[in-house]
């Protein structure tokens, strides 16, 4: 959504498409980290009060199927799993290193072709 709004800001953007040209976006997302990231919180955030979380999750949570943390794939491989509107990627960056991302706003499987990471990017 386009907020109009002509004052002089750091993120004003302008849009010449739009009735109203001048604008700050607003968005509904939450951005966080490993520690509070959880499947609880993700379906919480999004069917109580539409907002839409992205982050890293940790390997430990009781949550994660087996099969997300387990390290004995090749590299730079991924892993998608859905689960109403949340999606859990696996990804092996290097060997012995997994990184677990949880999405409520991405809900596909894209590749960035140049690295082969997950486009699992806040946009």
């Amino acid at each position: 959504m386009l907020q109009t709004f002509r004052c002089r800001c750091s993120f004003r953007v302008y849009i010449p498409s739009k009735p109203n040209r001048y604008g700050i976006k607003i968005r509904r997302n939450v951005t966080v980290d490993n520690f509070f990231t959880s499947i609880d919180l993700a379906a919480k955030l999004l069917h109580e009060h539409q907002l839409i979380m992205i982050g890293t999750l940790r390997k430990n949570k009781p949550q994660i199927p087996l099969e997300f943390t387990t390290i004995k794939r090749p590299e730079k491989t991924s892993m998608f799993g859905y689960q109403d509107k949340l999606t859990l990627c696996s990804y092996i960056q290097r060997k012995n290193k997994n990184v677990l991302m949880l999405s409520s706003m991405h809900f596909d499987d894209d590749l960035d072709p140049s690295t082969g990471k997950p486009d699992m990017k806040y946009c």
